[in-house]
């Protein structure tokens, strides 16, 4: 079977949306605080300040409040904006990445769509393999090339180019396998596994 590398998601799950919630409501309370303090200093100024805050200027702190949010989903689950837009048309982000306790960076460059992987893009992975060609929904699915990184540990059997189809992040379909000694196997793949020429 031959193994690649599998690439970072890119959209926001449950669990990092919660934290933006928690700082974006820490934020409304110090805005609260703020509001009491400067406003009066009488026995119910925390109630006089909730009025405050749904009263006139309720849209403002409220638009702040979900700049805040905003931001930091954008910024969630290790997806960071270098240029253009990597939420519905063409950008590049990096991706964190830790392996054995030490951090990397895994770079994307290409089209986005509902802030996924969608279209043609290049991901280059930390260990030095990239897959430039199609996705979909944040997976390698359609045709692309896969070129590991060998390196200096080069083996007869170690695989150095793909070239063909891809299915939710597998070899799968048509494609040609080249390896570092040179040999080419070409034919039909079944998620990593040769079937036939």
């Amino acid at each position: 079977m031959i193994e690649i590398s599998q690439p970072q998601a890119s959209r926001t799950t449950l669990k990092s949306s919660i934290y933006p919630l928690v700082k974006g409501l820490i934020f409304l309370l110090i805005l609260l605080l703020a509001i009491s303090i400067f406003e009066g200093s009488g026995s119910n100024f925390i109630l006089e300040a909730c009025l405050t805050v749904l009263g006139f200027g309720a849209g403002i702190y409220i638009l702040i409040f979900l700049f805040i949010m905003f931001k930091s989903v954008i910024k969630s689950n290790n997806k960071h904006i270098i240029n253009g837009d990597c939420i519905s048309g063409d950008g590049e982000c990096y991706f964190n990445v830790t392996i054995d306790e030490q951090k990397h960076k895994e770079t994307y460059i290409g089209s986005f769509e509902n802030g996924m992987r969608n279209g043609k893009g290049l991901y280059s992975f930390t260990n030095g393999d990239s897959y430039d060609g199609n996705w979909k929904e944040d997976m390698m699915t359609g045709t692309g090339v896969y070129n590991w990184n060998v390196g200096y540990d080069i083996t007869i059997k170690s695989p150095k180019l793909y070239e063909g189809e891809f299915k939710n992040n597998e070899i799968h379909g048509r494609g040609k396998l080249t390896f570092a000694s040179g040999k080419v196997q070409g034919g039909i793949w079944d998620y990593g596994v040769f079937k036939e020429d």
